[in-house]
């Protein structure tokens, strides 16, 4: 089965990837968000082509 997972790690959101062909760790917040306070997040993915973003900064990625 697929997997899509966040995570917060020493104050920085990370997407989990599992599709099938290799795990992909992705460094989703430029900043910290271990502040208290709510924060924007969207996924969307398009065959094996990613985009996260939170609080409107945006990193793309690419699936193994």
């Amino acid at each position: 089965p697929d997997l899509f997972a966040f995570e917060i790690l020493d104050g920085h959101l990370y997407l989990h990837i599992d599709l099938g062909s290799g795990h992909l760790k992705v460094r989703a917040s430029k900043r910290r968000v271990d502040n208290g306070t709510w924060h924007d997040v969207s996924l969307r993915r398009v065959d094996r082509n990613g985009r996260v973003t939170v609080n409107g900064e945006t990193i793309d990625f690419n699936t193994p």
